[in-house]
C-alpha cells in the first residue's frame, strides 16, 4: 500500500510538473489562437501611396496600396491598417498630339493578413484625362494649324486616392 501511495504521488507531482509547463511555459498568446473564416467579399479600403502617372509607371508593373482600416471578422483584426497591399497596372497610355488623353487603370492583386496568408482582392481603378480632338482638330484645320499639337489631358490618379476593393476566395485566418 505504502508503494502504491508513493506511485501515485510520484504520478501527481509529474501530471502538475506537466500540467504548469504547458500552461505558464507556452508562448503568449498560443492558447488564444482563433480560427476565423474571412469570406469572399469582404470589403478592404486601400489607399495609393504614391501619385501615378500614365509617362511615370508602364503596363504591368507593380504598385503599392496601404489599407486604411483594419478588417474585422468576429469582433477579431484580420488585416492590419497600414499593411501593404498590391496593385498591377493595367493600362498606361500617355497623352499625346491631336487632343489625344491619356489612359491608366490599376487591378489590385492581394494583401496579407495577421498571421501572413496572403489573400487575392478584386477592385479596379480607372482613369482618362479630358479628350481634345475634336477641338484639336477643328481649331487647327479651321482656325490655326498649331492646335493640332495641342495634347489632351494627362491621367493622372493622386496619392492618397483611396480604392474599394473585395476578398477573393474564402480563407480560414488565425488571429491571436
Amino acid at each position: 500500500m505504502l508503494r502504491t501511495n508513493k506511485l501515485f504521488s510520484k504520478a501527481m507531482i509529474f501530471t502538475l510538473i506537466l500540467t504548469f509547463s504547458v500552461v505558464f511555459m507556452m508562448p503568449q498568446g498560443v492558447l488564444a489562437a482563433e480560427k476565423i473564416r474571412l469570406s469572399s467579399g469582404t470589403p478592404v479600403l486601400l489607399q495609393l501611396n504614391d501619385t501615378l502617372t500614365a509617362d511615370t509607371v508602364n503596363m504591368g508593373d507593380e504598385v503599392a496600396l496601404t489599407v486604411v482600416q483594419d478588417v474585422v471578422v468576429d469582433g477579431k483584426v484580420v488585416i492590419k491598417a497600414g499593411s501593404t497591399a498590391f496593385a498591377t497596372i493595367t493600362a498606361a497610355e500617355d497623352n499625346g498630339f491631336l487632343g489625344k488623353a491619356g489612359k491608366m487603370g490599376l487591378k489590385v492583386n492581394s494583401v496579407t493578413t495577421v498571421d501572413g496568408t496572403s489573400v487575392a482582392l478584386s477592385g479596379t481603378r480607372f482613369i482618362q484625362g479630358e479628350d481634345k480632338s475634336t477641338m484639336s482638330v477643328v481649331v487647327g484645320v479651321f482656325i490655326c494649324a498649331p492646335f493640332l499639337l495641342m495634347k489632351g489631358e494627362e491621367a493622372v490618379i493622386p496619392a492618397n486616392t483611396t480604392i474599394q476593393s473585395r476578398i477573393s476566395g474564402t480563407y480560414t485566418i488565425t488571429v491571436k
